[in-house]
């Protein structure tokens, strides 16, 4: 457990390949293993720099877990790896067709009455995310097979901008659907 190892990306903190694609069964195993080893009450009898360090470590590890274990945020600490680039992401812009797709969506939302009304309009949602998300998977896997071009990483940029909104858009039905019980 060093300072230099914190400075690893969160795949490599796991010791998974910078990829899409994890085996989120091995990351949650991974994580309860660091974590144990890391977790600062192991460390209360010992120096306070070892204390601060333990504390540093049990922080990456559970910000990794988090990251690395969400299809949406694992894809935009992707792009920033890829990118060398934090902020890409946020000047890559969706289509203007998308985002009047997103307007009628949400006034479509705003418009249900029944609760069945809302399970379909959530199954279709649920429906769209899982396919924006296997795009995603296949724009990393041809970036990863091909080299990196600017094009393909703006590519990238914006379908994970489509998948946010979608996934923020389900996540509201989902909470319409929730009062309504």
């Amino acid at each position: 457990m060093s300072n230099a190892q914190l400075s690893k990306n969160y795949f490599e903190l796991f010791g998974f390949p910078i990829d899409y694609d994890v085996d989120l069964l091995k990351l949650h195993a991974c994580y309860k293993a660091i974590q144990q080893r890391v977790h600062p009450d192991r460390f209360s009898g010992q120096p306070e720099q070892q204390q601060r360090l333990a504390m540093q470590w049990a922080s990456a590890v559970n910000d990794a877990y988090h990251v690395l274990k969400n299809p949406l945020s694992r894809s935009v600490y992707l792009l920033a790896l890829k990118t060398g680039d934090d902020r890409f992401l946020e000047r890559v812009k969706v289509s203007s067709e998308f985002l009047f797709e997103q307007m009628e969506l949400r006034e479509a939302l705003a418009q249900l009455h029944s609760r069945a009304q809302a399970v379909e309009f959530e199954e279709r949602l649920v429906d769209r995310v899982r396919r924006q998300e296997a795009g995603l998977k296949k724009l990393f896997q041809q970036i990863k097979v091909q080299s990196e071009q600017g094009g393909e990483l703006e590519s990238v940029a914006q379908t994970i901008q489509e998948y946010r909104y979608l996934s923020k858009l389900l996540e509201e039905t989902q909470s319409k659907l929730k009062a309504s019980e």
